[in-house]
């Protein structure tokens, strides 16, 4: 029964389909949301433009071991397995505010190579639970797409989509905070963990198929 309810909380959507509007620029960040007003539902989009190539960004991306030194209120990033090339089965675990139970996104990954200026890493909700830990809230991800598009020499723009629940109880100033100051505070983590030049190469970018 269990699977079956996530199956259904996972019907497609794409992020074509959401009419992003955008609300707010910061610092070089572009946020925008969707109009849904559903309690824990938090769909946002953040695009900018930093200094770094793609494979810069890819390779802070896919460094699981270190995305919590930079990630904003992420506890741990843990690889469960790789079914395939390219391919993930991960969880992140993030802290949030009391009272609020901290969540896990458990999630299945895959980096695509759509051209030779494109990176699209996509993450969707993996349905083993078995991997789930009994004391965090699973949060239901519709989308997670992150594009890497080279824009220039050493200059690439950054293009985060998500559309999912939160699921279980959160008061609506956390939802509208998450949904604003997240997603800036990431991109901006991001761009400066790139300048500090202390990323790993992991094993799971030295294993890639491009």
């Amino acid at each position: 029964m269990v699977r079956i309810f996530l199956a259904l909380l996972s019907l497609t959507i794409h992020s074509s389909e959401v009419n992003w509007i955008k609300f707010h620029e910061e610092d070089g960040v572009s946020l925008y949301r969707a109009p849904e007003k559903k309690n824990g539902l938090i769909p946002f989009k953040a695009e900018a433009t930093f200094r770094g190539t793609k494979e810069d960004y890819l390779k802070i991306l896919l460094s699981f071991s270190q995305k919590n030194q930079w990630a904003p209120k992420l506890k741990k990033a843990k690889v469960h397995r790789r079914p395939a090339p390219n391919q993930f089965i991960f969880s992140e675990y993030y802290e949030t505010p009391w009272p609020a139970t901290d969540r896990e996104f458990l999630l299945r990954g895959r980096v695509e190579f759509p051209s030779e200026k494109v990176i699209l890493l996509k993450a969707e909700n993996e349905r083993d639970l078995s991997y789930a830990k009994a004391d965090h809230i699973i949060c239901d991800v519709k989308i997670l797409n992150l594009e890497l598009r080279e824009v220039g020499e050493s200059q690439t723009k950054i293009t985060f989509e998500f559309y999912g629940d939160m699921k279980g109880w959160m008061p609506i100033w956390l939802i509208n905070l998450i949904q604003k100051r997240w997603p800036l505070r990431f991109l901006l983590s991001l761009e400066e963990f790139r300048s500090l030049g202390q990323v790993k190469v992991s094993e799971d970018y030295l294993m890639l198929e491009m």
